[in-house]
């Protein structure tokens, strides 16, 4: 693949450290380099972790789960809810909310929940005689541990579903690639321009490293935020 149209942490590196003038040649492995590659190599991962935390609701980092519920037990962490261990960012808690069935009926029973705080969980449904009751769970809440708390208390076996953000996502290997539509790649690169002119103090640099990074990510933002929508009329 061209470093014209990368694809690859590689292919980052290579078109970064060809943007910036450095000298020598381009890196050919991002493993193990030193110096000037070095150097490159850790802007470029720098800038795609940045981009990936300009927004808490990028869809690029929109991800589905699934688990069945365990009678009597309320709350249920990222892990137990099917979702590998160190790769969850937060819960979607907003539009298409988490939604359960009776595991045994199947998805013609399926339920969407409320949102309620933390407090009113515990309030409603975690207080005293309260956590007897054992019934469909109707409401869910975010505990302060990120785990998700569903009320009442499940009876039998439900299945819930719904989606999540996963956390920021590092690269390291040669063929490493990023979540990121290839069309707005180049918002890695311009960042990774930025870290190295002021390194540098390469005004010139800098300049086209904004340029690429504001241009890219404003592009993504149009395609990859979810739209706002207008209101109903008034009553």
């Amino acid at each position: 693949m061209s470093v014209l149209y990368p694809e690859t942490f590689l292919d980052l590196v290579k078109r970064t450290f060809i943007e910036c003038g450095c000298s020598g040649e381009a890196p050919t492995t991002v493993v193990g380099v030193t110096g000037e590659a070095s150097r490159v190599t850790n802007w470029v991962s720098s800038a795609w972790l940045s981009l990936q935390q300009v927004h808490e609701d990028w869809q690029f980092l929109e991800a589905s789960f699934s688990f069945a519920t365990t009678a009597g037990q309320a709350t249920y962490t990222p892990v137990q809810a099917g979702i590998t261990a160190g790769t969850f960012g937060q819960w979607k808690t907003w539009d298409d909310l988490p939604r359960n069935y009776l595991t045994a009926t199947g998805t013609d029973d399926e339920f969407e929940m409320d949102e309620v705080s933390f407090d009113a969980w515990r309030a409603l449904y975690d207080f005293g005689a309260l956590k007897n009751v054992r019934t469909r769970p109707v409401v869910f809440a975010v505990t302060p541990a990120k785990s998700l708390a569903l009320g009442p208390y499940p009876l039998v076996g439900y299945t819930v579903t719904g989606k999540y953000f996963t956390a920021p996502v590092s690269m390291s290997l040669d063929a490493d690639v990023p979540t990121l539509p290839r069309q707005y790649l180049l918002a890695i690169v311009g960042g990774a321009m930025m870290e190295y002119a002021a390194f540098k103090a390469s005004s010139e640099v800098y300049q086209r490293g904004k340029q690429w990074h504001d241009q890219y990510v404003g592009r993504l933002e149009h395609a990859r935020l979810p739209r706002m929508q207008s209101g109903g009329a008034l009553a």
